[in-house]
Protein backbone atom coordinates (compact mmCIF):
# COMPACT_ATOMS: atom_id res chain seq x y z
CA UNK A 1 0.00 0.00 0.00
CA UNK A 2 1.12 3.48 -1.15
CA UNK A 3 0.63 7.07 0.21
CA UNK A 4 -0.76 7.43 -3.29
CA UNK A 5 -2.98 5.03 -3.34
CA UNK A 6 -6.15 5.17 -2.11
CA UNK A 7 -6.72 3.64 1.60
CA UNK A 8 -10.09 1.44 2.67
CA UNK A 9 -10.55 1.58 5.82
CA UNK A 10 -13.59 0.99 9.05
CA UNK A 11 -14.14 3.08 11.78
CA UNK A 12 -16.06 0.73 14.36
CA UNK A 13 -17.57 2.67 17.21
CA UNK A 14 -18.77 5.54 14.37
CA UNK A 15 -21.66 6.40 17.51
CA UNK A 16 -18.92 7.24 20.26
CA UNK A 17 -18.20 10.63 21.10
CA UNK A 18 -14.30 9.96 19.64
CA UNK A 19 -15.71 7.95 17.06
CA UNK A 20 -17.61 11.20 15.65
CA UNK A 21 -13.97 13.08 16.53
CA UNK A 22 -12.88 10.53 14.46
CA UNK A 23 -14.49 11.03 10.91
CA UNK A 24 -14.64 14.48 11.49
CA UNK A 25 -10.28 14.35 11.57
CA UNK A 26 -10.50 11.74 8.79
CA UNK A 27 -12.29 14.05 6.68
CA UNK A 28 -9.46 16.83 6.80
CA UNK A 29 -6.80 14.81 7.56
CA UNK A 30 -3.64 13.56 4.81
CA UNK A 31 -4.70 9.81 4.37
CA UNK A 32 -5.54 8.88 1.02
CA UNK A 33 -9.32 8.09 0.97
CA UNK A 34 -11.09 5.14 -0.21
CA UNK A 35 -13.98 3.29 0.76
CA UNK A 36 -15.28 4.38 4.50
CA UNK A 37 -16.99 1.97 6.07
CA UNK A 38 -18.78 3.16 9.62
CA UNK A 39 -19.43 0.03 11.95
CA UNK A 40 -21.23 -0.30 15.04
CA UNK A 41 -23.10 -2.58 16.91
CA UNK A 42 -26.12 -1.56 15.87
CA UNK A 43 -26.75 -0.95 11.82
CA UNK A 44 -28.78 1.04 9.53
CA UNK A 45 -28.14 4.58 11.16
CA UNK A 46 -27.04 7.19 8.72
CA UNK A 47 -24.37 9.66 9.15
CA UNK A 48 -22.88 12.27 7.63
CA UNK A 49 -19.36 11.98 6.25
CA UNK A 50 -17.26 14.41 3.62
CA UNK A 51 -21.21 16.09 2.05
CA UNK A 52 -22.57 12.63 2.11
CA UNK A 53 -24.09 10.38 4.12
CA UNK A 54 -23.10 6.21 5.37
CA UNK A 55 -25.03 4.03 6.27
CA UNK A 56 -23.87 2.31 9.58
CA UNK A 57 -23.16 -1.62 8.98
CA UNK A 58 -23.21 -3.83 11.44
CA UNK A 59 -19.71 -4.47 13.38
CA UNK A 60 -20.29 -8.35 14.36
CA UNK A 61 -20.87 -9.32 10.33
CA UNK A 62 -18.94 -7.01 8.65
CA UNK A 63 -15.92 -8.63 6.56
CA UNK A 64 -12.34 -6.89 7.13
CA UNK A 65 -10.76 -8.14 3.76
CA UNK A 66 -12.64 -5.35 2.43
CA UNK A 67 -10.54 -2.88 3.92
CA UNK A 68 -6.32 -2.40 5.05
CA UNK A 69 -7.15 -0.39 7.97
CA UNK A 70 -9.99 -0.25 10.88
CA UNK A 71 -9.65 2.32 13.59
CA UNK A 72 -11.32 0.63 16.58
CA UNK A 73 -13.25 3.30 19.46
CA UNK A 74 -15.99 0.43 20.92
CA UNK A 75 -16.17 -0.39 23.94
CA UNK A 76 -13.69 -2.69 25.71
CA UNK A 77 -15.96 -5.97 25.78
CA UNK A 78 -16.73 -5.06 21.81
CA UNK A 79 -13.07 -5.15 20.72
CA UNK A 80 -12.68 -8.89 20.25
CA UNK A 81 -13.49 -7.83 16.71
CA UNK A 82 -9.98 -6.39 16.33
CA UNK A 83 -8.91 -10.14 16.31
CA UNK A 84 -11.11 -10.75 13.76
CA UNK A 85 -10.12 -7.86 11.62
CA UNK A 86 -6.56 -8.57 12.12
CA UNK A 87 -6.83 -11.99 10.89
CA UNK A 88 -8.15 -10.80 7.70
CA UNK A 89 -4.86 -8.78 7.03
CA UNK A 90 -6.68 -5.94 8.22
CA UNK A 91 -3.86 -3.68 10.32
CA UNK A 92 -6.22 -1.91 13.76
CA UNK A 93 -5.46 0.43 15.56
CA UNK A 94 -7.16 0.33 19.12
CA UNK A 95 -8.99 3.29 20.73
CA UNK A 96 -11.07 0.68 23.17
CA UNK A 97 -8.72 0.35 25.45
CA UNK A 98 -8.52 -4.06 24.99
CA UNK A 99 -5.05 -3.90 24.19
CA UNK A 100 -2.81 -1.59 26.31
CA UNK A 101 -2.09 -3.70 29.05
CA UNK A 102 -0.82 -6.46 26.80
CA UNK A 103 2.55 -5.98 26.13
CA UNK A 104 2.97 -8.30 22.73
CA UNK A 105 1.07 -4.97 21.10
CA UNK A 106 2.84 -1.80 20.98
CA UNK A 107 1.36 1.17 22.32
CA UNK A 108 1.97 4.41 20.78
CA UNK A 109 2.24 7.81 21.14
CA UNK A 110 3.89 8.85 17.72
CA UNK A 111 5.71 12.00 18.82
CA UNK A 112 7.57 9.92 21.34
CA UNK A 113 8.62 7.18 19.06
CA UNK A 114 8.95 8.48 15.64
CA UNK A 115 10.08 5.02 14.31
CA UNK A 116 7.24 3.05 15.86
CA UNK A 117 6.34 1.55 12.49
CA UNK A 118 9.17 -0.30 11.54
CA UNK A 119 8.92 -3.84 10.56
CA UNK A 120 5.56 -3.96 11.59
CA UNK A 121 3.77 -6.44 9.40
CA UNK A 122 0.23 -6.05 8.06
CA UNK A 123 -2.62 -7.39 9.95
CA UNK A 124 -1.03 -5.74 13.01
CA UNK A 125 -2.96 -4.02 15.92
CA UNK A 126 -1.56 -0.65 17.71
CA UNK A 127 -3.22 0.53 20.48
CA UNK A 128 -3.55 4.29 21.01
CA UNK A 129 -2.90 4.87 24.97
CA UNK A 130 -5.63 6.37 27.08
CA UNK A 131 -6.27 9.51 26.84
CA UNK A 132 -4.59 10.59 30.80
CA UNK A 133 -1.46 8.74 28.98
CA UNK A 134 -1.44 10.84 26.05
CA UNK A 135 -1.72 14.05 28.05
CA UNK A 136 0.98 13.49 30.60
CA UNK A 137 3.12 11.49 27.82
CA UNK A 138 3.30 14.41 25.52
CA UNK A 139 4.31 16.77 28.23
CA UNK A 140 6.58 14.83 30.02
CA UNK A 141 8.11 12.90 27.07
CA UNK A 142 10.94 16.13 26.30
CA UNK A 143 11.71 16.44 30.13
CA UNK A 144 12.85 12.83 30.15
CA UNK A 145 14.65 12.73 26.92
CA UNK A 146 16.67 15.73 28.58
CA UNK A 147 17.09 15.48 32.30
CA UNK A 148 15.63 12.22 32.72
CA UNK A 149 12.49 11.84 35.37
CA UNK A 150 13.01 10.08 38.63
CA UNK A 151 9.78 10.49 40.27
CA UNK A 152 6.10 11.84 38.98
CA UNK A 153 3.38 12.48 41.80
CA UNK A 154 -0.02 13.23 39.39
CA UNK A 155 -3.94 14.15 40.45
CA UNK A 156 -5.86 13.49 37.05
CA UNK A 157 -9.56 15.45 36.69
CA UNK A 158 -11.63 13.46 34.62
CA UNK A 159 -14.44 15.19 32.76
CA UNK A 160 -17.72 13.51 32.10
CA UNK A 161 -17.17 12.81 28.92
CA UNK A 162 -14.53 9.95 29.78
CA UNK A 163 -17.75 8.32 30.55
CA UNK A 164 -18.28 8.55 26.90
CA UNK A 165 -21.76 10.51 26.12
CA UNK A 166 -23.59 8.55 28.80
CA UNK A 167 -21.63 10.19 31.44
CA UNK A 168 -22.26 13.43 29.41
CA UNK A 169 -25.74 13.27 29.35
CA UNK A 170 -25.87 11.86 32.91
CA UNK A 171 -24.15 14.92 34.41
CA UNK A 172 -25.96 16.93 32.06
CA UNK A 173 -29.44 15.66 33.78
CA UNK A 174 -28.09 16.04 37.14
CA UNK A 175 -27.00 19.39 36.78
CA UNK A 176 -30.83 20.47 35.62
CA UNK A 177 -32.89 18.22 37.82
CA UNK A 178 -30.55 20.09 40.90
CA UNK A 179 -30.94 23.74 39.70
CA UNK A 180 -35.07 22.56 39.37
CA UNK A 181 -35.29 21.39 42.76
CA UNK A 182 -35.33 17.37 41.46
CA UNK A 183 -33.81 15.01 42.22
CA UNK A 184 -30.82 13.02 40.99
CA UNK A 185 -30.13 9.65 39.21
CA UNK A 186 -27.18 7.87 39.08
CA UNK A 187 -26.69 5.30 36.01
CA UNK A 188 -23.39 5.93 35.45
CA UNK A 189 -21.33 7.25 37.90
CA UNK A 190 -21.52 5.95 41.76
CA UNK A 191 -22.69 9.09 43.33
CA UNK A 192 -23.97 12.13 41.99
CA UNK A 193 -21.24 13.97 40.05
CA UNK A 194 -23.45 17.49 38.92
CA UNK A 195 -22.01 20.23 41.92
CA UNK A 196 -19.42 17.68 43.53
CA UNK A 197 -16.30 15.58 43.42
CA UNK A 198 -16.07 12.18 43.39
CA UNK A 199 -12.54 10.69 44.89
CA UNK A 200 -12.67 6.97 42.92
CA UNK A 201 -12.84 6.29 39.54
CA UNK A 202 -13.15 2.39 38.82
CA UNK A 203 -12.88 -0.55 41.16
CA UNK A 204 -10.18 -0.58 43.43
CA UNK A 205 -6.94 -3.26 44.00
CA UNK A 206 -6.28 -4.83 47.17
CA UNK A 207 -4.04 -1.64 47.57
CA UNK A 208 -6.18 1.02 47.26
CA UNK A 209 -5.57 2.34 44.22
CA UNK A 210 -8.22 1.90 41.44
CA UNK A 211 -7.88 0.09 38.44
CA UNK A 212 -7.84 2.96 36.55
CA UNK A 213 -4.98 4.49 38.26
CA UNK A 214 -2.82 1.28 37.84
CA UNK A 215 -3.76 1.12 34.24
CA UNK A 216 -2.58 4.53 33.84
CA UNK A 217 0.65 4.59 35.68
CA UNK A 218 1.25 1.02 33.40
CA UNK A 219 0.77 2.85 30.52
CA UNK A 220 3.20 5.79 31.43
CA UNK A 221 5.68 3.61 32.42
CA UNK A 222 5.77 1.44 28.93
CA UNK A 223 5.77 4.96 27.26
CA UNK A 224 8.19 6.42 29.12
CA UNK A 225 10.60 4.33 31.53
CA UNK A 226 9.86 1.08 33.31
CA UNK A 227 11.34 2.17 36.22
CA UNK A 228 9.85 5.47 36.70
CA UNK A 229 8.57 6.06 40.14
CA UNK A 230 4.93 6.73 39.74
CA UNK A 231 2.10 8.37 42.39
CA UNK A 232 -1.25 8.94 40.47
CA UNK A 233 -4.74 9.73 41.47
CA UNK A 234 -7.53 10.69 39.97
CA UNK A 235 -10.66 12.35 40.62
CA UNK A 236 -14.26 12.83 38.85
CA UNK A 237 -15.29 16.37 38.00
CA UNK A 238 -18.52 17.72 37.16
CA UNK A 239 -16.85 19.29 34.33
CA UNK A 240 -18.33 17.92 30.25
CA UNK A 241 -15.21 18.07 28.20
CA UNK A 242 -11.28 18.73 28.91
CA UNK A 243 -8.41 16.19 31.10
CA UNK A 244 -6.65 18.58 33.44
CA UNK A 245 -3.71 17.33 35.43
CA UNK A 246 -1.46 18.54 38.24
CA UNK A 247 1.76 17.39 37.77
CA UNK A 248 4.98 17.48 40.48
CA UNK A 249 8.22 15.44 39.27
CA UNK A 250 11.66 15.20 40.22
CA UNK A 251 14.26 15.16 37.57
CA UNK A 252 17.28 12.96 37.52
CA UNK A 253 19.74 15.89 36.49
CA UNK A 254 18.73 19.16 37.37
CA UNK A 255 15.99 21.06 35.22
CA UNK A 256 15.22 24.46 35.98
CA UNK A 257 11.79 25.62 35.28
CA UNK A 258 13.00 28.58 32.91
CA UNK A 259 14.79 25.61 31.18
CA UNK A 260 11.36 23.41 30.86
CA UNK A 261 9.69 26.49 29.68
CA UNK A 262 11.82 27.47 26.84
CA UNK A 263 12.34 23.54 26.10
CA UNK A 264 8.52 23.00 26.20
CA UNK A 265 7.57 25.89 24.26
CA UNK A 266 9.69 25.28 21.15
CA UNK A 267 7.76 21.15 21.43
CA UNK A 268 5.29 20.97 18.61
CA UNK A 269 1.93 20.30 20.28
CA UNK A 270 2.07 22.14 23.67
CA UNK A 271 1.06 25.87 24.01
CA UNK A 272 2.30 27.67 27.42
CA UNK A 273 -0.27 29.93 29.12
CA UNK A 274 1.74 30.97 32.27
CA UNK A 275 0.89 33.79 33.58
CA UNK A 276 0.88 37.14 32.82
CA UNK A 277 -1.38 38.55 30.08
CA UNK A 278 -1.72 34.91 28.88
CA UNK A 279 -2.86 34.46 32.57
CA UNK A 280 -3.79 30.20 32.78
CA UNK A 281 -5.42 27.70 30.76
CA UNK A 282 -8.69 25.80 31.71
CA UNK A 283 -10.69 22.65 30.29
CA UNK A 284 -13.18 24.75 29.27
CA UNK A 285 -11.67 28.42 28.43
CA UNK A 286 -8.74 26.37 25.98
CA UNK A 287 -8.64 22.75 25.92
CA UNK A 288 -12.10 21.76 24.34
CA UNK A 289 -11.79 21.81 20.23
CA UNK A 290 -8.19 22.33 20.38
CA UNK A 291 -5.73 20.38 19.01
CA UNK A 292 -2.93 21.22 21.82
CA UNK A 293 -1.75 20.54 24.83
CA UNK A 294 -2.06 23.82 26.89
CA UNK A 295 0.84 23.61 30.30
CA UNK A 296 0.50 26.34 32.99
CA UNK A 297 1.69 27.20 36.67
CA UNK A 298 5.01 26.34 35.88
CA UNK A 299 7.35 26.58 38.71
CA UNK A 300 10.13 24.72 40.64
CA UNK A 301 9.89 23.21 43.73
CA UNK A 302 11.31 24.94 46.74
CA UNK A 303 10.41 21.85 48.57
CA UNK A 304 12.51 19.46 46.48
CA UNK A 305 15.69 19.54 44.75
CA UNK A 306 15.63 18.66 41.03
CA UNK A 307 11.68 19.20 41.04
CA UNK A 308 8.85 21.33 39.13
CA UNK A 309 5.31 21.62 39.37
CA UNK A 310 3.17 22.58 36.65
CA UNK A 311 -0.44 22.12 34.90
CA UNK A 312 -1.74 20.64 32.27
CA UNK A 313 -5.48 20.49 30.41
CA UNK A 314 -6.31 19.15 26.85
CA UNK A 315 -9.22 18.12 25.02
CA UNK A 316 -9.75 14.49 25.77
CA UNK A 317 -12.10 13.44 22.94
CA UNK A 318 -9.92 15.08 20.21
CA UNK A 319 -6.48 15.31 21.32
CA UNK A 320 -5.98 12.89 23.72
CA UNK A 321 -7.74 10.42 21.50
CA UNK A 322 -8.75 11.19 18.17
CA UNK A 323 -5.73 13.10 16.95
CA UNK A 324 -3.56 10.41 18.23
CA UNK A 325 -5.62 7.60 16.34
CA UNK A 326 -5.52 9.70 13.44
CA UNK A 327 -1.15 10.14 13.70
CA UNK A 328 -0.96 6.75 14.10
CA UNK A 329 -3.25 5.94 10.94
CA UNK A 330 -1.12 8.44 8.97
CA UNK A 331 2.24 6.94 9.45
CA UNK A 332 0.86 3.52 9.25
CA UNK A 333 0.18 4.14 5.84
CA UNK A 334 2.87 6.06 4.63
CA UNK A 335 5.11 3.52 5.78
CA UNK A 336 3.15 0.48 3.91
Amino acid sequence: MSAAIPVDLAVAGCSTLVGEALLQLLADSELPLGQVHLLDREAGEKIEFKDRYLRVQDLASFDFGQVRLALFTVPEQAAEHAWRAAAAGCSVIDLSGRFRRDRQVPLVVPELDPGWWRGLPAGSIVASPSPAAVLLALALGPLQQAAGLERLDVTLCFPASMADRAGVEELAAQTAGLLNARNVTTRVFPKQLAFNLLPQVGGLQENGSSQTEADIVGELRRLLDPSLSIGLSVIQVPVFYGLAATVHLQTRERLTAADARQMLAETAGIRIMDGGEAGFPTPVTEAVHHDEVFLGRLRDDESRSKSLNFWIVADNVRKCAAINAIRLAEQLVRAS
